[in-house]
């Protein structure tokens, strides 16, 4: 995600809040922004958590991304 600081916040801020009420694409998306550190400071942990969320919730990326990594789900 480009564009200011503000906006990259607010947008974070919207994401989580999407992500924490089990939106599996938030999930995945903020899953993938923790594991790169794009927008905020890089996670594994934090990354992967939301990825197996998202994962949980049906998403196919997220299923497809952890199988890559051999990690269950």
């Amino acid at each position: 995600y480009k564009g200011s600081e503000k906006k990259q916040k607010e947008f974070l801020k919207y994401l989580k809040l999407s992500a924490d009420q089990g939106n599996e694409k938030a999930e995945y998306h903020l899953g993938k922004l923790y594991l790169k550190g794009s927008i905020v400071e890089a996670d594994q942990e934090i990354g992967l958590s939301y990825l197996m969320l998202a994962a949980l919730n049906d998403h196919v990326k997220a299923r497809e991304f952890l199988n890559r990594k051999n990690i269950d789900i």
